[in-house]
């Protein structure tokens, strides 16, 4: 019998809107299975299901077994203790101000002896190497960091199953490996079944037992990871396939390739690590393109313009307080007018606040800040946007961005939420870019994080500011909803306003931004074009260019490896 069994699941909202739709899925004890689907599919429905007290309110059918018993059997006491959930955002499920506090804080709920709290506490702290954080205020810890103190205030509680909902969206490259590593050596080592549900999948895939696809309410295959990217470039689902981790799309493409084909490879297993990738990758530049390559600058014409400035930013230095350590130290940078530029760095360097002082929301401590043009409008997204949200649907949060009044004298239109906005060519315009259509009369905090996203984003294009500021804007979108975004802000490039975003998506970065900056140590220390930023970088950079940059250096995306290989095949 299956440790964890779903079966026949289907899930409707209070206001009736399907989520889950004859859900089945199971996991052995022990077994590490990745859920992957695009954004809206159902994936953080499926996991708050498992997890009593979370389970959302609306009309629910089919079974949930959990060690051989239904889920409704346990009582809050065991459920709490037996079953761990780690959500998107760190910050909501943090609840005490100290990191010691935190980790006793779920056992204090159970009711556990102190003697036997001190022993698990202590052992944990140690398992996880977190010594030097114990001591903190968690209000001082990195994104990265509250994600480890989070897992490790769970494993304290000795859970059998582990739910994790998309944990590294707020995790730059390092952090997210090392957290995967701690979470898979929790799996391994002492047995604990996960779930995980994810976007970014390239690092995470090769952990996994199982892969779970799940496409518009359903899981529609189920199998080992490498069977599950064969599965998913077989034609079944474009949504899915766009999902792929870059080592197996990159070797789909080559094995198509070699038999000559314009069908995908019809092979029952695929490659999903960037080791066995690259070994595929090499081994068919040896045989199919020689010795001698042409590496070609890969770079596009925008990065040699000149460009107008529309920020200045002179000696700039913050302190939270003049007790703490400069956050940002004598920091120098100039964003411009049509360009897009990606700031990448560790967790707790300072982006955000970075972001913040440009968008005027706090002050320097020291230095100068410098708008060209005094009437230029600024738009400021969030790192969480769900504080951007007044009301009650996400069409009225769309007309209040436009300029219209919510309240019973906008409702005497007689008009729904729909056809309200519809009626409004700003709302229903960026309505229809962000492909809100059908979340337009939910609440925004009823909907998927990436739907939450794609929503809060659409009121910025509503105001069409001059300088558009955005704090890890494609987190929680799927492959779709980022190539939406993508034009939206080339568009934005090409009408000569400024983009600046932070993120830790390194492959987002490397192929949408025109410039990218390190920002370390309180200071930029480097900025370049992406095919310099990230070319021969060990950490922060692309999968692509771990596999393919022994045989083309300057490649740094799956596009730039397949242009480079389609140009020395034919030279072969």
């Amino acid at each position: 019998m299956a440790f964890v069994s779903v079966r026949n699941l289907n899930f409707a909202y209070a206001d009736g809107s399907p989520a889950l739709s004859d859900v089945n899925l199971t996991a052995e004890k022990g077994e590490f299975v990745l859920i992957c689907g695009p954004s809206g599919c159902g994936k953080t429905s499926l996991l708050k299901m498992m997890k009593p007290g979370l389970q959302p309110r609306g009309k629910t059918s089919g079974s949930i077994e959990f060690d051989g018993r239904p889920l409704n059997e346990y009582g809050p006491r065991e459920a709490a203790q037996s079953i761990g959930i780690i959500l998107q955002n760190p910050d909501s499920q943090t609840v005490c101000d100290s990191v010691r506090s935190e980790l006793a804080f779920g056992l204090e709920s159970i009711e556990t002896p102190l003697t036997v709290m001190s022993k698990r506490i202590s052992e944990t702290v140690s398992y996880f190497g977190i010594e030097k954080l114990y001591l903190k205020k968690t209000a001082e810890l990195s994104g990265g960091e509250k994600q480890l103190v989070i897992l490790a205030a769970i494993i304290a509680m000795r859970p059998s199953l582990l739910l994790l909902d998309e944990p590294s969206s707020q995790l730059d490259p390092v952090a997210a490996r090392q957290f995967y590593d701690i979470l898979t050596r929790t799996n391994r080592e002492l047995g604990i079944t996960v779930l995980v549900s994810e976007h970014r999948i390239t690092d995470i895939y090769a952990f996994a037992d199982k892969v779970a696809l799940m496409d518009k309410g359903r899981i529609v295959f189920k199998d080992t990871p490498g069977k599950a990217a064969a599965w998913a470039v077989s034609g079944n689902s474009e949504s899915l396939e766009a999902l792929l981790p870059v080592p197996s799309a990159l070797s789909s493409y080559l094995i198509q390739r070699a038999v000559r084909s314009s069908q995908p490879p019809q092979t029952s297993t695929l490659p999903f690590t960037v080791k066995d990738a690259k070994t595929l990758f090499e081994g068919f530049a040896r045989e199919r393109l020689g010795v001698s390559t042409d590496n070609s600058d890969m770079r596009g014409d925008s990065y040699r313009e000149e460009r107008q400035k529309a920020v200045e930013l002179k000696n700039v230095s913050y302190r939270f307080s003049k007790y703490d350590r400069a956050v940002l130290d004598s920091l120098w940078l100039d964003i411009n007018y049509g360009e897009i530029l990606a700031i990448v760095g560790g967790n707790g360097v300072g982006k955000t606040t970075l972001l913040r002082l440009t968008a005027g929301l706090i002050k320097p401590s020291v230095g100068r800040i410098g708008i060209t043009r005094p009437s230029a409008r600024i738009a400021y997204l969030p790192q969480n946007p769900q504080c951007m949200f007044s009301y009650d649907t996400v069409g009225e949060n769309l007309l209040a961005a436009a300029g219209e009044k919510i309240g019973s004298t906008a409702l005497s239109s007689g008009l729904d939420i729909c056809g309200r906005v519809l009626n409004n060519e700003d709302a229903a315009r960026a309505a229809e870019t962000m492909t809100l259509d059908g979340l337009l009369e939910k609440h925004p905090y009823d909907i998927s994080f990436g739907e939450m996203q794609r929503a809060a984003i659409a009121m910025l294009l509503i105001r069409q500011p001059d300088i558009l500021l955005m704090d890890e804007p494609s987190r929680g979108l799927d492959h779709q909803a980022k190539t939406a975004l993508s034009a939206i802000l080339r568009c934005f490039r090409n009408e000569k306003k400024a983009v600046v975003f932070v993120t830790h998506d390194i492959e987002f970065a490397a192929e949408y931004a025109d410039s990218c900056a390190m920002l370390f140590d309180g200071k930029i220390y480097f900025r370049a074009e992406p095919h310099d930023f990230f070319s021969g970088n060990m950490c922060y950079t692309t999968a692509a260019h771990r596999i393919a940059g022994s045989v083309f250096p300057n490649a740094v995306t799956l596009k730039d490896v397949m242009e480079l290989w389609e140009k020395n095949e034919k030279k072969s």
